[in-house]
């Protein structure tokens, strides 16, 4: 009968073990990808910082090479165009990082919640050597 019991109580310490394994093994996988999504969002981010200074740039220096009203004319359509432009961006870039901050905000919860894992996983695994130890 003892035998019987301990053998079932062997059988879920491997599930419990092996469900662990696969739970870690989920969010680890789940980090990864949140990192790689991470980087691709500061990736895209410098991207449309940089378009942005280069329109900026090509704004003021367009600023010195004004002459003719007919270019006023066409300087005002493109500076209007630019600023569209430029609060489009800014916007992006407001929601980018908010979008980074939830991700980031995330990834701890994950890394948390991974070591908890690892922790429990690591105390099933001690209380199972410990005990066939001393069988």
């Amino acid at each position: 009968m003892a035998h019987d019991i301990l053998t079932r109580s062997r059988s879920l310490d491997n599930e419990q073990r092996n469900e662990l394994e696969a739970i870690i093994h989920d969010l680890e996988d789940e980090n990864r990808l949140l990192q790689n999504e991470y980087e691709r969002l500061c990736q895209q981010h410098m991207e449309k910082s940089l378009i942005i200074q280069d329109q900026q740039d090509a704004f003021h220096q367009s600023d010195s090479q004004l002459g003719s009203s007919t270019y006023l004319n066409d300087y005002s359509s493109n500076e209007r165009e630019i600023l569209r432009e430029a609060k489009q961006l800014r916007h992006h870039k407001t929601k980018l990082e908010q979008r980074m901050k939830i991700l980031e905000e995330h990834n701890k919860q994950l890394e948390k919640q991974l070591r908890r894992s690892k922790q429990l996983l690591l105390r099933e695994v001690n209380a199972f050597l410990f005990s066939n130890k001393y069988q």
